[in-house]
C-alpha cells in the first residue's frame, strides 16, 4: 500500500517553516505545512500537515491532519488524522478517521465520532 503523498505543500498552502519557532493561538483556513516548532493553540483549516522536523505541542483542530514530525497535544479534534511512517502522536484524539502507518507511534486516549449523517428535509410546496 503506497502512502498518500500529504509531503508536500499543496499549492496555497501556509508554511511554517523549519528554523521558526512559535508560541500562541494561531488560526487558518485552506492548508497550513508546518516544519518549524509551533506550542499553544491551533485552530481552524481544511488541512495541517506537520513535516518530519516539526514539533507541535498543545491543542489542534483541522479537518484533515497529516503526522509526519511530532504532536504532543493536550486535545486533538480532526475529520481524519493520519500518522506517517516517521510521526508521532500523543495526548488525546477525537477523530471520525484514523489512519496510522506501519511505523507511526500513537500514544493516546483515542475517541472516534460518528461522521455527521445527513438529515432528509421534507418540503411542502
Amino acid at each position: 500500500m503506497k502512502a498518500s503523498s500529504h509531503s508536500e505543500p499543496t499549492g496555497g498552502a501556509a508554511l511554517l517553516a523549519e528554523d521558526i519557532s512559535v508560541e500562541g493561538k494561531l488560526r487558518f483556513q485552506g492548508s497550513l505545512r508546518i516544519e518549524g516548532t509551533f506550542k499553544g493553540q491551533i485552530e481552524g483549516g481544511q488541512e495541517l500537515v506537520l513535516g518530519k522536523r516539526a514539533t507541535v505541542e498543545g491543542t489542534v483542530q483541522a479537518d484533515r491532519i497529516f503526522v509526519h514530525g511530532t504532536l504532543r497535544c493536550e486535545e486533538v479534534r480532526a475529520q481524519r488524522l493520519e500518522i506517517f511512517p516517521e510521526g508521532r502522536v500523543q495526548g488525546r484524539i477525537v477523530v471520525q478517521s484514523l489512519v496510522v502507518h506501519e511505523g507511526g507511534i500513537l500514544q493516546a486516549e483515542c475517541v472516534m465520532e460518528e461522521a455527521a449523517q445527513p438529515r432528509l428535509v421534507a418540503r411542502h410546496s
